[in-house]
């Protein structure tokens, strides 16, 4: 057939396939490093605790159904016969 397999139309570069393989087999080097360990701990549990806290901080913070124009966008308390059911 057309060039007989000695014809590659993708040139290959070394440097980009030993990052292929280094990024193939990363299970088989990685090793728990000092700075390993906190890359880890802020990437898999800081960063999400701050963002799960700021987000708790600010639910039902803000309302903007039913607003007018010059009307504040925070959330009204709802009113004192509402919340007591005696």
């Amino acid at each position: 057939m057309a060039g007989g397999g000695h014809y590659s139309p993708v040139k290959v570069d070394p440097a980009i396939e030993r990052w292929g393989f280094m990024r193939q087999t990363v299970y088989e080097r990685f090793r728990l490093t000092p700075r390993n360990t906190w890359v880890v701990l802020v990437l898999g549990a800081l960063i999400p605790y701050g963002t799960f806290k700021l987000a708790q901080a600010t639910d039902a913070k803000w309302d903007m159904q039913a607003r007018t124009r010059g009307e504040s966008l925070l959330a009204r308390p709802p009113p004192a016969s509402e919340t007591d059911e005696a």
